[in-house]
């Protein structure tokens, strides 16, 4: 059982989209060509020799050191940028 999250095991899943546009803005010559980018990725990660100490902290007396449930991670990452030549 790894005590460092960095060097427990884990299996992962990344599902993810992204949309460009480019544009030009007629009003400002000096910038030749825009961009606006909108993406959206959904990270699920289960580690499969790490487990979330934090349980055995909050309730010492219900969940004992080492049976605590395995940590996992789920995030959902949303990115909006604009790009800007000159």
């Amino acid at each position: 059982m790894a005590r460092d999250r960095e060097l427990a095991a884990f299996h992962s899943l990344t599902l993810g989209f992204q949309a460009s546009y480019s544009f030009s803005i007629p009003r400002l010559t000096w910038i030749p060509k825009s961009s606006g980018t909108v993406a959206y990725d959904r990270m699920m990660i289960n580690y499969l020799d790490y487990r979330n100490a934090l349980y055995s902290k909050l309730d010492p007396g219900v969940i004992k050191a080492g049976a605590e449930p395995l940590y996992a991670l789920d995030a959902s990452i949303y990115q909006l940028y604009f790009s800007l030549w000159f």
